[in-house]
């Protein structure tokens, strides 16, 4: 068995478009231990004083409760809750969802099942305005699978607040898949 032998050469070809940074952010509710996570937001130091929010980078110091947009374009905001088997091997489908929530417009709660089947549904505010409340989304017959992701969306920026996701699954046999 011959052993002496040459690898070729490695070679990397790479091409830079231009510095690209992505800024991160995390805020903790010490009180309620829930956390929010801020992508590509410009600050560099964030509280609340005298109950509104600031927030302060190298240009100066900025009310965040008064803004319904970032210079002029929709301020969007998500929770995408982790992929759970609901604790249930079996393929499952629910015939309704119940969604606790109170929203300053409209919010966007999208379904992801077993990573490729994904349907939205579009859930407004409360007619006497930002008050909680209880959405109804009636599901379809091809929403089944094993893995589930819900993820709640803002509409246009609109303002929320998700209190909870429930549904009664529908436990199909194996070989219903």
């Amino acid at each position: 068995m011959d052993l002496d032998s040459t690898l070729p050469a490695l070679q990397i070809t790479a091409t830079a478009i231009g510095r690209v940074e992505e800024r991160f952010g995390m805020s903790v509710n010490l009180r309620r231990v829930g956390h929010s996570q801020y992508r590509n937001f410009d600050f560099n130091s964030m509280c609340v004083f005298n109950g509104t929010p600031l927030a302060a980078n190298r240009d100066g110091m900025f009310s965040l409760d008064d803004s319904e947009t970032d210079n002029g374009t929709y301020i969007n905001s998500y929770v995408e809750f982790p992929t759970s088997d609901l604790g249930i091997l079996n393929a499952k489908k629910f015939r309704k969802l119940y969604v606790g929530y109170e929203t300053s417009g409209s919010i966007k709660i999208t379904t992801k099942i077993d990573g490729n089947t994904e349907e939205s549904f579009t859930l407004s505010a409360a007619e006497t305005g930002q008050t909680q409340h209880r959405g109804i989304l009636p599901m379809t017959r091809t929403q089944k699978g094993v893995y589930w992701i819900f993820i709640c969306e803002n509409v246009d920026g609109a303002d929320f607040s998700l209190d909870n996701v429930e549904g009664i699954p529908v436990i199909l046999t194996k070989g219903r898949r």
